[in-house]
Formats: structure tokens, C-alpha cells, sequence
């Protein structure tokens, strides 16, 4: 009797000890897209894993409209911007910026839109920050996955 005990009251332990951190992960993941859009630099304070990666894990669920977009669309991704308070594009694994001012916008010939100032990040072996025209920091058109993430 006394070993069913012990035996259970360890199975009791590392159930909460599992929930607590599988509540905490979640937690955390469910910050990620909130303190980026406060905050472009939180995203310098995730040690673990692509802070890119993981902030569109979170934004296939949070983002209220969710595009991916090439030269063919970016215009209409553009004019869709200014219905929301907040757009993030993310090019791969690689690239993410938020847009700052949909109004600060410089034409592009080779996207052939006006792009908006953003601010961001590059990621090399560590996240190199970015400000400029979206153009400047998503690079030139091309086959790369480029989805652009709209919060209201």
C-alpha cells in the first residue's frame, strides 16, 4: 500500500510538473505576435529556436487576415493594410518586418507598388535589425514565400 503511494503520488507530480510547463510554453507562444507588434525588439529576447519561425506559428492563428503575397498582389496587400492597425510580412524563415507608416512610401520598380517604411529583422546566424522600405528589406520578387500577416 505504501508503494502504490509513493508510485502515485510521483505520477501526481510529474502531471503538474508537465502542465505547468506545457502552460508556460503556450504562454510564451501566445506572446510572441502581441509583444512584436508593441514591440519589434521583443523579438531579440526569444532564446530559443526562430523567433521568425515562432512568431508565425502564433500568427496562423492570431492574424485576422492572413495573405501570401508575390508582385502579382502586393498592391492589393498594400491598399488591404490600411483596414487593420498592425501588418507584418515574413519572407521565409529568413526576414520579418512590421509596417510602420503605410503612408511613408517610396516606388518600387521592381515590385512595381509605393512601399511603406517597416522595421525589422534579418536573420543571419543572429537577428539583424532593419529599418527602410519594405523593397529594401524583402528583397526583389522572386519564388521565396512571402505572406503578409494583418492584425486588427
Amino acid at each position: 500500500m505504501k508503494q502504490l503511494s509513493i508510485a502515485l503520488i510521483f505520477i501526481l507530480a510529474v502531471a503538474c510538473s508537465s502542465e505547468q510547463t506545457t502552460s508556460e510554453t503556450t504562454e510564451t507562444k501566445t506572446t510572441i505576435v502581441v509583444n512584436f507588434i508593441d514591440d519589434i525588439s521583443s523579438l531579440e529576447n526569444i532564446e530559443k529556436g526562430n523567433p521568425i519561425v515562432l512568431f508565425q506559428e502564433q500568427a496562423k492563428d492570431k492574424a485576422d487576415k492572413v495573405i501570401k503575397f508575390s508582385k502579382d498582389n502586393i498592391s492589393d496587400v498594400l491598399e488591404t493594410a490600411s483596414n487593420f492597425s498592425s501588418l507584418v510580412i515574413v519572407v521565409g524563415d529568413h526576414t520579418i518586418v512590421k509596417i510602420t507608416d503605410i503612408k511613408d512610401c517610396k516606388q518600387s520598380g521592381s515590385w512595381g507598388a509605393c512601399m511603406p517604411m517597416a522595421k525589422g529583422f534579418i536573420k543571419k546566424k543572429d537577428l539583424v535589425s532593419q529599418e527602410d522600405y519594405i523593397n529594401n528589406i524583402i528583397g526583389r520578387p522572386d519564388s521565396q514565400e512571402r505572406v503578409a500577416y494583418f492584425f486588427e
